[in-house]
């Protein structure tokens, strides 16, 4: 499971003063999807069309403010990698947590035999 950080001063933040609760949602929904499907902050504009409930307003808050840029066919995070864990991070860490179980569960087996 990966995880989509906010800070606690999100909501006091000067780019983040004065957003709408939409922006705020959006924002919050398009960076679970980006966490989720481990997109480095894109989001396309399909994926975004989920949860823009038919407005434009909430995105252009965003993107006004600095949060989200506009590129061709979606959107990206401002400074992702900054706050958040990169795709590479998150797939380097789970080959290493495999790694650690394979061993722990070798280590079990052969107490196991002894």
């Amino acid at each position: 499971m990966v995880d989509f950080r906010v800070s606690d001063g999100f909501p006091s933040h000067p780019k983040t003063l004065g957003l709408s609760l939409e922006a705020i949602g959006l924002w919050m929904l398009a960076g679970t999807w980006c966490a989720r499907y481990l997109t480095d902050g894109y989001i396309p504009r399909d994926a975004m069309a989920m949860y823009m409930n038919g407005s434009s307003r909430p995105v252009d808050e965003l993107v006004e403010r600095n949060l989200l840029t506009p590129v061709a066919d979606g959107w990206l995070f401002v400074d992702w990698s900054q706050y958040q864990r990169t795709r590479q991070q998150i797939e380097a860490q789970r080959v290493s947590n495999r790694e650690r179980g394979k061993r722990w569960r070798e280590k079990g087996r052969s107490r196991d035999t002894e």
